[in-house]
């Protein structure tokens, strides 16, 4: 991830706990903060900042 340019989004890439990525000088924090991301304390909210590709559907999007 460190060596991405600037046009890829590498920020939104957060580990299973929703702790940011730590490379790119420790920026990931704050660009997601900027984007508006649900967060507690310095972690994602995954639960809150997940895609739902079916929303308003009672369908799983696990199931295929």
């Amino acid at each position: 991830m460190g060596m991405l340019d600037g046009d890829v989004p590498w920020h939104r890439v957060v580990y299973a706990d929703g702790t940011p990525a730590s490379c790119h000088e420790g920026q990931a924090r704050g660009l997601l903060r900027g984007e508006k991301t649900p967060m507690i304390s310095d972690r994602v909210d995954l639960g809150a900042a997940r895609w739902d590709p079916y929303p308003g559907s009672t369908r799983d999007s696990a199931e295929g």
